[in-house]
């Protein structure tokens, strides 16, 4: 009786790992990125002015890196995928500051760092935002004599008076 559980047992191990697939090769588009990108029109740039509500101009230094690699799909078809990586500086040594990284169509991820403490880190910020409590999603927002017909707010959550 033993023997023949040990080969009925060998022969459904047989038959089931003849039936599983292979994992299919897909092969994905160029991921270049489509007018979400408008918004983010920073390359060359090494500052950014801000103006506080009341008129205030301040400057601060901005990091821009905008790229496309291309790298081999699964079926060795070559791929392009554009990204863009800001960091806005609020200070001389770099404690301070938020980072936006932009890939694929749409896929925006922000982190800002207060005195080297990840004070806001997250990722599909175009999806997310109004749904957690420390990004919101404004429309027709004004600030500073300005209306912006979609904003999207952070909220420190250290409080932090730079962030």
């Amino acid at each position: 009786m033993k023997l023949y559980t040990i080969i009925a047992l060998l022969l459904i191990g047989l038959v089931s790992s003849s039936l599983q697939c292979d994992k299919e090769c897909i092969d994905l588009s160029d991921q270049i990125l489509d007018d979400s990108r408008q918004w983010l029109p920073l390359k060359g740039f090494t500052q950014l002015q801000f103006a506080d509500q009341a008129g205030v101009v301040k400057s601060f230094n901005l990091l821009v890196v905008d790229t496309i690699e291309t790298r081999l799909s699964c079926s060795g078809n070559s791929v392009k995928e554009e990204s863009i990586g800001v960091r806005l500086l609020f200070d001389t040594a770099g404690k301070n500051f938020i980072s936006f990284n932009l890939n694929q169509k749409n896929f925006l991820c922000l982190n800002a760092i207060s005195d080297v403490s990840t004070d806001i880190f997250v990722c599909d910020v175009f999806k997310k935002a109004g749904t957690i409590g420390n990004v919101l999603k404004r429309l027709n927002f004004n600030y500073g004599g300005t209306t912006y017909a979609e904003a999207i707010l952070m909220r420190s959550t250290l409080v932090n008076p730079t962030i």
